[in-house]
């Protein structure tokens, strides 16, 4: 299962050299989905670190720039964990080449998105949770990245998505104009990255390659991408003539790029081999 509570729980001990987080710590899970949204990457992650938190601690979900889900989910989400609230995003007044920028010349300067939430509702949420928690576990980059602070005490904070790796990869696969946007963001994304360190006190990532990006240091944890083995092994049916299918998420653009190189790279190599494929 992914997220298995005895990594989780080592992040917990790390923060703060485990003298203020232990067993039975008052933990602030920030997320920007809910845990019992429909089944997605995302989704899957959120739901199952939030449950390996709670095998550590009481957790406290604060739910921050959310997609609109049903009631069902709402009422799922808080039949299993204490909800704090929910937070709407706002767009930003500094976007595109002017947040490029900032990255480069203002060490505070987090929201490179283009979307936060507003000014007076993180005070609001800020005094809601000052002190209240032991920890507070971002579940992506970006949801922190919501916020104007910059740094947290006593925080972890799951980095999916290496914003660095994603832009490179777009930039290798579009045309020359958006190369050289992407390659900017790339340059700008890795300064950002070298500063999380001093922002947050443990990062969790989902591979060995995104660890060594960060600089391999102990603070840097691999919590691998995953989900729950079936009890029974699933039965195969093989179609005819052979299909090949893709799950994913298409206004997800790695997903995009990763079925755009699919076609242009593989699919004719299999149609040679393979031609009723």
């Amino acid at each position: 299962m992914i997220a298995g509570a005895e990594l989780s729980g080592e992040c917990v001990e790390k923060v703060d050299g485990s003298d203020q987080v232990s067993a039975g710590s008052r933990i602030l899970y920030v997320t920007s989905c809910w845990p019992h949204d429909r089944s997605y990457g995302g989704q899957i992650r959120t739901l199952h670190i939030a449950r390996a938190l709670a095998q550590v601690g009481d957790v406290t979900l604060a739910v921050v720039g959310a997609d609109p889900v049903d009631a069902e989910s709402k009422q799922r989400t808080a039949a299993e964990f204490s909800v704090l609230g929910e937070w709407d995003l706002r767009p930003t007044r500094v976007r595109g080449v002017r947040a490029l920028v900032r990255v480069f010349v203002d060490l505070r300067f987090v929201n490179v998105h283009g979307l936060a939430i507003d000014a007076q509702s993180e005070v609001e949420f800020l005094s809601a949770v000052e002190g209240q928690f032991d920890l507070i576990w971002f579940s992506k980059l970006r949801t922190a990245n919501y916020f104007r602070r910059a740094q947290w005490k006593g925080s972890v904070v799951d980095i999916d998505d290496l914003p660095s790796s994603a832009s490179r990869t777009s930039g290798r696969l579009a045309g020359c104009v958006d190369r050289l946007r992407g390659w900017a963001w790339h340059q700008a994304f890795r300064v950002h990255e070298r500063r999380l360190k001093r922002r947050f006190d443990v990062l969790a990532v989902c591979s060995e390659a995104d660890r060594e990006v960060l600089g391999g240091d102990l603070d840097v944890h691999v919590i691998p991408n995953g989900f729950e083995r079936p009890k029974d092994e699933p039965p195969r049916h093989p179609a005819s003539p052979p299909r090949i299918g893709f799950i994913g998420l298409m206004e997800y653009e790695p997903n995009r790029d990763g079925v755009r190189w699919f076609l242009e790279q593989c699919w004719p190599q299999l149609r040679d081999r393979i031609p009723e494929i």
